[in-house]
């Protein structure tokens, strides 16, 4: 009997891309970083990539069972391909925006090159994954050291940081990734019992301790002190650098919390079937999203150079229609996104076809045999 598919992982993926997409039209639309909805949204600031990259390497210890050959085949060509497709058209859209707002030139091939190797774009959490799966495979044989030493290993180019943005995303989500994959077993017991006091006041101490962190660092920039961190080897961390590694800490001590909170949501029923539909879609909404935003608040307001904002008399200008507005793009974008995922042919941009395992005329097989016609598929029996 097929294992029931836990509600919990689902909802904290459809929590987090939520967040996410209010976070990109606060951005986007002037003013609305002013909004209820936005100041609403800090709140899961430190749940949003973080309860995403948890759950994402929760479900990757497979990889550890994998060859080389096999997490490429199995993993690693399903985050890429939409990677290497959509990216170069999300950033030439929205370039476009650039170029008529007189902000930006035409892109070059290297332009886009760049964007796709340093993760500059919007679908970086894809070029994240497939970075990440292949760190956490390599760790499938280390002692615990090592795996720490593997997860913390970004630290090493964070002078790079600023030029190369996937930097500092491995620097706060790869050691969360592989924790989702080691402590997988200790995540689902506390899942499991999330909402009984003794786990509460558990998630509820992280929390709290997490803020604490945040408000105590705010209160040593706040004072004015400007002291270089000295660290072994590498040049002293200086003020941006030592923030990524106090997000890290941050993120660390509240993911008990997001969890719980998933685990809370997921046992209402109006609230968490809605919340799983879009964390089990969550592909199509991360790259349908910000094209929508583009094609329809970006460019109409960048053509038509209007006068959206917060103090604004007339109605339509107001930043809070445009929040409307830009949801309801955000929405069309990520439903046609997933409509293209349903078209024949078109949707291996997005979910690519298998590639063929290594089972026909001249090949080995995975027992070390070798077979002189093409193999028959054959039943797998359960792993």
């Amino acid at each position: 009997m097929a294992s029931q598919r836990l509600a919990w992982p689902d909802v904290a993926k459809g929590l987090s891309i939520i967040g996410v997409v209010v976070l990109h039209v606060s951005l986007l639309v002037p003013g609305a970083r002013e909004s209820f909805l936005s100041q609403a949204n800090t709140l899961l600031d430190p749940l949003r990539m973080p309860l995403f990259f948890l759950v994402s390497g929760l479900f990757s210890a497979k990889v550890f069972n994998f060859s080389f050959g096999e997490l490429f085949r199995k993993r690693l060509w399903f985050f890429l391909i939409p990677y290497l497709i959509w990216v170069p058209i999300e950033v030439t859209l929205t370039n476009e925006m650039r170029i008529l707002a007189g902000v930006s030139g035409p892109m070059t091939i290297a332009d886009h090159v760049e964007l796709i190797v340093t993760g500059r774009n919007m679908a970086w959490f894809l070029y994240a994954l497939i970075l990440f799966n292949v760190a956490l495979w390599a760790t499938r044989k280390m002692p615990w050291w090592g795996v720490i030493a593997v997860a913390l290993s970004p630290i090493i180019a964070i002078p790079l940081h600023h030029d190369v943005p996937i930097v500092a995303k491995a620097i706060m989500y790869l050691p969360v990734f592989i924790s989702g994959a080691y402590l997988r077993h200790v995540i689902k017991r506390f899942a499991l019992t999330a909402l009984t006091p003794t786990r509460t006041l558990f998630a509820l101490a992280g929390y709290l301790l997490g803020v604490a962190v945040i408000v105590g660092w705010n209160m040593y920039l706040d004072s004015g002190v400007t002291v270089a961190i000295p660290v072994p080897v590498l040049e002293p961390f200086d003020h941006t650098e030592v923030l990524l590694l106090i997000n890290l800490v941050h993120y660390m001590l509240m993911l008990p919390a997001g969890v719980l909170l998933a685990v809370a949501l997921s046992k209402i029923p109006f609230i968490s079937q809605p919340l799983q539909f879009l964390g089990r879609n969550t592909l199509p909404i991360y790259l349908g999203h910000p094209i929508g935003l583009t094609m329809l608040i970006a460019f109409p307001r960048t053509i038509y150079e209007l006068p959206i904002g917060i103090d604004e008399t007339s109605m339509w200008m107001h930043t809070n229609i445009w929040i409307v507005l830009s949801l309801v793009a955000a929405a069309i974008g990520s439903i046609v996104m997933w409509g293209i995922g349903k078209i024949p042919v078109v949707r291996w941009s997005l979910y690519p076809p298998k590639l063929p395992e290594r089972g026909i005329a001249g090949y080995k097989l995975a027992d070390g045999s070798s077979t002189s016609k093409p193999a028959l598929a054959q039943k797998e029996g359960p792993k």
